[in-house]
């Protein structure tokens, strides 16, 4: 796996939370930006080690997501501070959605560095 494919979802994710947060449903247009991946990925066999890193790090953001959906329950009635008109059951989907591209990237960079050494 490429480096820097984790790091347009690190990006992409906070820029996605950012704009959801502000702009509401609107803001999850940034995720278009995330459409540019699959040109940046190659063409040939991958091996083992980034077959295993691509495992280990769906994995976590699976258990990340579900603490983030765990969370997003309890304070559903909520006012966001950044947009008052918005409560956080109006726009959990789009922060769920943005949170899991950015924790991906992020948790998919660290275990690259790990398995680098």
């Amino acid at each position: 796996m490429k480096k820097y494919i984790f790091l347009i979802e690190v990006v992409v994710g906070i820029l996605g939370i950012i704009l959801v947060l502000f702009l509401g449903v609107k803001g999850i247009a940034i995720l278009a930006l995330y459409a540019i991946t699959p040109f940046l990925k190659e063409k040939k066999e991958e091996t083992i080690e980034s077959k295993l890193v691509f495992h280990k790090t769906n994995s976590i953001t699976f258990v990340v997501g579900i603490l983030l959906l765990f969370l997003l329950f309890f304070i559903q009635d909520y006012k966001l501070i950044t947009n008052t008109s918005l409560y956080v059951k109006d726009i959990w989907f789009y922060v769920f959605i943005t949170f899991s591209i950015f924790i991906h990237g992020l948790i998919g960079l660290i275990l690259l560095k790990k398995f680098k050494k």
